[in-house]
């Protein structure tokens, strides 16, 4: 790729992520389906996702593990918000604060209309009923939220602190135990883990857009 072109390079991913996304979840709604969730619920990609579902059944220990690191996750997000209402109050004018902070707020309110559609257009359900009976379950909010919310938060911080290295690698390892954890805990089809991948992917792809975007804008300003 061009490198003179962070901006164009930035949007050419984000097309590619969002088409990978599109074409997937039609193929986890299509391609061979079967009824072998709960209350005779379908699944695509059957014979892979119930191979590895007989492999990782519930396991409330590794489930419990990814509801704190999805804690931590809004934890973060908090932290950014927090960050974000001091530099508007300490400069008194809501749009002060650093303009990084305003593309984290879009991203994660993007993040947040991407899990209600989900909610709504319904792709399979779990492979377990929890307590709610059967639940919505393509793609893992939880991964979806942990990759987009931690890789973006570790670019965040990147100029802010000290070791922010360090940081990154913590945050970063908090993204890739999510998976883990919510993969081995058995309340997620194999494919439900693979979309909820591709999703913070695609989000954290829309953040580094609007990222170059407002730098690239920045660096004209100073011609």
């Amino acid at each position: 790729m061009d490198k003179k072109s962070p901006v164009k390079n930035s949007v050419i991913v984000t097309a590619i992520l969002f088409a990978v996304f599109v074409i997937y979840t039609i193929c986890v709604k299509n391609v061979d389906v079967a009824a072998i969730g709960p209350e005779g619920s379908s699944v695509g990609f059957s014979s892979v996702n119930g191979a590895i579902a007989k492999t990782f059944s519930y396991n409330e220990f590794f489930y419990d593990c990814s509801k704190v690191i999805g804690l931590f996750s809004f934890i973060t997000i908090g932290a950014i918000a927090l960050t974000a209402l001091c530099q508007v109050v300490k400069r008194k004018g809501i749009f002060k604060a650093d303009q990084d902070c305003y593309v984290m707020g879009v991203t994660y309110v993007a993040t947040g209309i991407l899990y209600v559609l989900f909610e709504k257009l319904i792709i399979n359900y779990r492979p377990v009923i929890l307590d709610e009976g059967l639940e919505a379950s393509f793609p893992s909010s939880h991964t979806m939220l942990s990759v987009c919310v931690f890789i973006t938060a570790s670019i965040w911080i990147r100029n802010r602190i000290k070791y922010d290295r360090y940081v990154s690698v913590m945050l970063c390892t908090f993204a890739v135990l999510m998976v883990i954890c919510r993969l081995i805990s058995g309340v997620h089809w194999f494919t439900d883990i693979i979309g909820g991948v591709i999703a913070g992917a695609l989000l954290t792809s829309i953040y580094m857009t609007l990222l170059s975007v407002l730098q690239s804008r920045a660096g004209k300003g100073k011609d």
